[in-house]
Formats: structure tokens, C-alpha cells, sequence
């Protein structure tokens, strides 16, 4: 799991936001456009599948794109947003469930790159 998260690339052409994993797997999608493509898609979200039909909606509550998945009996919140000085980009995952003695955060703390690296 921790490899899935390595690197993280975040497009945002227009009213869009679309952030993939290191194996190229849409996370999170956002089209201020398209409400459709916004909703829960019908198939399997876990699907290792790059389109955004497959994708986890996203939402933006402030300054942080939000993307909140149903696990089995719970749920996980994942919480993008720039670090104060804008320098970092936080990842922050909520865990949610009720055979856990307690709520479960796991925080990735991540540095730009340049494009070609």
C-alpha cells in the first residue's frame, strides 16, 4: 500500500481536479462541470482503473478536496490540502469503523517535484 502512495500527481485543467497514484490509479475526481461525474460510480470503485468513471468523487469543503469511500461496515475520509506555506501537499486518511477500538489517521506529508523527474 505504501508504494500505491509514493508519488501523487494532481492535474486541475479548468474546473477540474484529478489526483492519481504512483501505479496511475485515479484517487479522487472533481468536475465543477459535470455533476455526473461526481457521483458514485456503479461498478466496482475499487477497480484498479485509471478513468474517472471508476473514480472516487471528490468534493471541495474550503481549501480541501474531500473523498469519503464506504468500507466494509465504515468508512475512510481522505483529506487533500496545502500546507499553510503552500510548499507541501498534506494527504490526511480517516478510518472509520466499528470494530476498531478507536478512529484510525494516517497522514502523508508530500514535496513537489519537478515535472521530468
Amino acid at each position: 500500500m505504501m508504494k500505491e502512495y509514493s508519488k501523487l500527481t494532481i492535474t486541475q485543467p479548468d474546473s477540474m481536479a484529478k489526483v492519481t497514484n504512483e501505479s496511475g490509479r485515479v484517487l479522487a475526481f472533481y468536475s465543477a462541470g459535470d455533476q455526473s461525474a461526481n457521483q458514485p460510480a456503479s461498478s466496482d470503485s475499487n477497480q484498479s482503473d485509471s478513468t474517472e468513471r471508476h473514480s472516487q468523487p471528490a468534493q471541495w469543503q474550503q481549501d480541501q478536496l474531500v473523498v469519503t469511500t464506504q468500507t466494509r461496515g465504515g468508512s475512510a475520509t481522505r483529506t487533500y490540502e496545502l500546507s499553510p506555506d503552500g510548499k507541501h501537499l498534506y494527504l490526511t486518511t480517516r478510518i472509520e469503523n466499528p470494530r476498531l477500538s478507536q478512529l484510525v489517521i494516517i497522514r502523508f506529508v508530500y514535496d513537489p517535484i519537478k515535472p521530468s523527474e
